[in-house]
């Protein structure tokens, strides 16, 4: 019997890399589709190493990978001839927020327009595959209330954020026109091993390994639901494999709101000299917390594992395990 096909666009990406692998180990035949571009550069240093391990371990589980632009729509759509996938995982993205801020062309050609090919690609072939599209809970902008749940109000407050909303409203629009079905994801700050965006779990142990300041934005109070890597990928795998899942929107995370300082403290453990200064509050970030993952637990049966002592800590050895601080 054949297996079944899912496509993850950025497959090469971090969560795009754990998500394939684990939809091999359900039994699925996955086609990753990436440009490269973004990874290409990355390709010096402490990144390039990185880089280079998720492609080892893609190849290692014999995931197939075309190097291609998905705007490329004759050759996309010979793929989807060819393969026939049940799913389309959109993962691919331009997830800087600052980047997005500085270069919003970029940001909505990446962010929107290549999520619209996709749906146009669907509603020419076959309606019956499901996009699984990673939002953001930076959709939600400023949170209404200190734990947001999917009927929330979306009021992005910076590029990225919006880019994940109107992506959002297209998905649904191409279900109510064409009756594509969708999942749609809004994952919040997921950390792990060989992560290359330069979020601030990631820099943290950067600088810290180099025995560099670490600037905090505002007081260090601010709240995020930080997600290990394996937690987000649990949920993004059930969201796109699950019946109960089609034309729903999912909160995915920790489910539990945790300060900067927080992040700072467990990082105190392994490196007693951090030094850390604080500096005004960015405008571009929103004021978060916690999201609710009552639908997730409910619908999909998810249930988070790693708490952010046990996660960060992990993340931290991992740096220092691998010996990474020797590229740094």
């Amino acid at each position: 019997m054949n297996k079944k096909c899912i496509f993850v666009n950025g497959g090469l990406g971090f969560l795009g890399c754990f998500i394939s692998l684990e939809l091999i180990k359900k039994g699925f035949n996955v086609i990753i589709v990436d440009r490269m571009v973004q990874l290409a550069h990355m390709r010096d240093g402490l990144y390039s190493t990185f880089v280079n391990e998720r492609l080892s371990l893609l190849k290692e589980h014999d995931v197939t990978i075309v190097t291609m632009d998905i705007d490329n729509s004759q050759k996309y759509l010979k793929l989807l001839e060819k393969y026939s996938p049940v799913a389309i995982y959109c993962m691919n993205a331009v997830t800087d927020v600052k980047f997005c801020n500085t270069n919003p062309n970029t940001a909505i050609t990446e962010n929107i327009a290549k999520v619209e090919n996709i749906l146009n690609y669907i509603s020419k072939t076959n309606t019956n595959i499901r996009v699984v599209f990673a939002s953001s809970a930076s959709a939600y902008g400023h949170f209404s209330k200190k734990e947001v749940d999917e009927t929330s109000p979306l009021e992005p407050v910076n590029i990225y954020g919006y880019s994940k909303m109107a992506s959002e409203k297209l998905i649904q629009l191409y279900n109510h026109i064409y009756g594509i079905p969708y999942t749609i994801i809004r994952p919040s700050s997921p950390y792990g091993p060989l992560r290359v965006n330069k979020t601030i779990t990631q820099i943290i142990i950067e600088k810290a390994i180099r025995e560099e300041i670490v600037y905090i934005n505002g007081d260090g109070e601010i709240k995020l639901d930080f997600t290990y890597v394996s937690d987000t990928v649990q949920g993004f795998v059930l969201g796109g494999t699950e019946k109960g899942a089609s034309n729903q929107i999912f909160n995915i995370s920790y489910g539990e709101a945790r300060t900067l300082n927080n992040l700072l403290k467990i990082a105190k453990t392994f490196f007693t000299k951090l030094k850390i200064e604080y500096k005004a509050q960015d405008k571009a970030a929103a004021n978060r917390g916690a999201l609710k993952i009552s639908k997730a637990k409910h619908l999909l049966n998810y249930h988070p594992q790693v708490s952010l002592e046990n996660g960060y800590s992990k993340y931290i050895e991992w740096y220092l395990n691998g010996n990474y601080a020797k590229l740094l």
